[in-house]
């Protein structure tokens, strides 16, 4: 196989990997990948490369190399005029920076990333921006404009059919009402999100679902 082929081939399954819950070999694909895109010279993708890692770092429990990952890719972007990119890659910055703790970074990161996604009318675009920023938004003092984000992004994602999108953004939906004390709703959201997802073979959502239902019964 070519070496572009190689490198969509390698993106892909760890796109695939990450949705089946196998974390290690996502990041082992997209690692590889990387390494196949900077060496053939394409910038573009390994700048997309360097996003999804960014999301897999923070997804893993490293969110300051998911920063500075995101960071990166955001100020690429910015370099180029691309301002739907940079969008997403602010939005990625601001959910890294807020697992690490830096909340006004975070909330600063997530209103560029939003300004930047409204201007624009890539739908897709806006659904993956408002379900990043949704939880900056709820932690730094705004839980009602983070709910209602993450409603409007699950109603726009079920009226396009865009599946994936909105079983994602009705999971973090699901986790900020149990955040904000709203525990009943929280579970059957949940519930919902985690029989869907398993019936899609989008694991990763099915497992994260699984492990704030057993945590609610736990506690």
């Amino acid at each position: 196989m070519e070496a572009a082929g190689l490198g969509l081939a390698l993106h892909g399954q760890a796109r695939r990997s990450l949705d089946e819950g196998d974390l290690p070999g996502a990041r082992r694909q997209l690692e590889e990948a990387l390494r196949v895109r900077v060496a053939n010279g394409e910038q573009l993708e390994a700048a997309a490369v360097r996003l999804d890692l960014a999301n897999l770092n923070r997804l893993m429990g490293d969110p300051r190399e998911a920063a500075r990952l995101a960071s990166t890719v955001a100020d690429w972007y910015g370099q180029r005029g691309m301002a739907g990119a940079r969008a997403l890659a602010l939005a990625r910055l601001a959910q890294a920076l807020l697992a690490d703790g830096r909340r006004g970074p975070a909330r600063t990161a997530a209103e560029q990333a939003e300004a930047l996604a409204e201007a624009g009318e890539d739908l897709a675009l806006r659904l993956g921006v408002a379900t990043a920023v949704a939880p900056v938004r709820a932690a730094t003092g705004d839980a009602g404009a983070g709910l209602d984000l993450l409603r409007w992004a699950a109603g726009e994602a079920h009226r396009t059919g865009a599946v994936t999108a909105g079983l994602a953004a009705r999971l973090e939906l699901g986790l900020l009402q149990r955040q904000t004390g709203d525990p009943a709703a929280a579970m059957a959201t949940l519930e919902t999100v985690r029989r869907e997802a398993e019936a899609r073979g989008l694991r990763w959502i099915a497992q994260r679902c699984s492990a704030m239902t057993a945590l609610h019964d736990v506690l």
